[in-house]
């Protein structure tokens, strides 16, 4: 059985006169990954900042294995339990990138801050899990949010405490970088036994990643448990689904609708079912649905010398085109037969 790093009784947080999450009885278990999702608003920062003990919570108690969590606890004590990163962009000047993840053990060094062997070999550890490595001899002021971001999680990973807590940490990321910051996480706290919790806008990242979620509804009742339940279960469908995307529970995936169309085209098409896909979308944004017919009098099939390239005729004119071109062509094209009928 997984041990209990961070357990919650009955928690409820929120602000003086807003309740925004009640009961709440969670627990976050050495070696895994624990995503929180939700909506905007829901929660999720006021329930890290509780959670870490930089906010007070309005009922319910936050326990480790040592003691109790809250804004009144020893700093000291709470510096060797709890690591966290916020949303917020350090305010430094003339700090490298190594300075800033070295600032991580300042809860385990003397009051010279002189560094030991030990010391470097978590830095060193710490910027190979967020792949900081090349960031290390560089000016804070100088970088992006986006690397600015992994070098604050470099530094709570080199504070070395059994719980890592991440407000967004994948905000100023693309989407490849994201998934390689999540699977390095997962990787650091099996290897170490390390409990991570992070919250994210990335439902799908989370879905197929992360040993648990904890998931805050629309009615901002948290639902935890492993991400295959909660797709299972709809959960995670009814939240992020809307007038404009839709989730499918067999693939995990999201899928957006075409674009609303006001007329239709026929055509004898010859396309694969990718390339077809893609055309008919890019000619549905400029309101046409494309349809097929045999006996239409456009014909259109892929250049068989260049799959990318579309080979079109309609009566006795032909051509090849890109999808820009050829989206463009049908488009005007049905736009002057509206306006000749009009």
């Amino acid at each position: 059985m997984l041990r209990v790093l961070l357990q919650t009784e009955n928690l409820s947080v929120g602000y003086t006169g807003q309740t925004l999450l009640k009961g709440l009885d969670l627990t976050l278990q050495a070696g895994t990954l624990t995503i929180l999702l939700g909506r905007n608003g829901g929660g999720k920062s006021t329930l890290i900042r509780t959670l870490a003990g930089l906010h007070p919570a309005l009922s319910g108690t936050i326990q480790t294995p040592t003691g109790k969590v809250s804004p009144e606890s020893h700093h000291q004590w709470l510096a060797r339990q709890i690591a966290v990163v916020l949303t917020e962009r350090p305010h430094t000047q003339f700090m490298s990138g190594y300075e800033l993840v070295a600032l991580g053990r300042a809860p385990h060094t003397s009051w010279t801050g002189r560094l030991s062997a030990q010391d470097r070999r978590l830095i060193e550890q710490a910027l190979q899990v967020t792949h900081a490595t090349d960031l290390q001899n560089c000016l804070i002021e100088e970088l992006s949010d986006g690397q600015c971001q992994k070098l604050m999680i470099a530094r709570a990973i080199a504070q070395d405490t059994p719980l890592l807590l991440l407000d967004e940490p994948m905000a100023h990321l693309d989407l490849a970088n994201s998934a390689l910051l999540l699977n390095s996480l997962l990787d650091y706290a099996k290897a170490n036994q390390k409990a991570v919790l992070l919250s994210s806008h990335h439902v799908e990242l989370a879905i197929h990643t992360a040993d648990f979620v904890w998931l805050i509804d629309h009615d901002n009742r948290l639902h935890s448990n492993v991400p295959e339940q909660l797709v299972l279960e709809d959960k995670i469908g009814h939240l992020f689904s809307g007038a404009y995307v839709s989730f499918n529970r067999h693939t995990g995936h999201f899928h957006f609708p075409m674009p609303k169309t006001e007329h239709t085209l026929y055509a004898n098409l010859h396309l694969s079912e990718t390339a077809f896909r893609w055309l008919a979308k890019a000619v549905a944004k400029k309101g046409v649905q494309l349809q097929h017919a045999a006996d239409a009098e456009w014909h259109i099939g892929q250049s068989p010398s260049d799959a990318l390239q579309y080979h079109w005729q309609r009566g006795n004119q032909s051509g090849q085109a890109d999808m820009k071109a050829i989206a463009q062509m049908l488009a005007d094209y049905v736009q002057q037969q509206a306006l000749s009928n009009f």
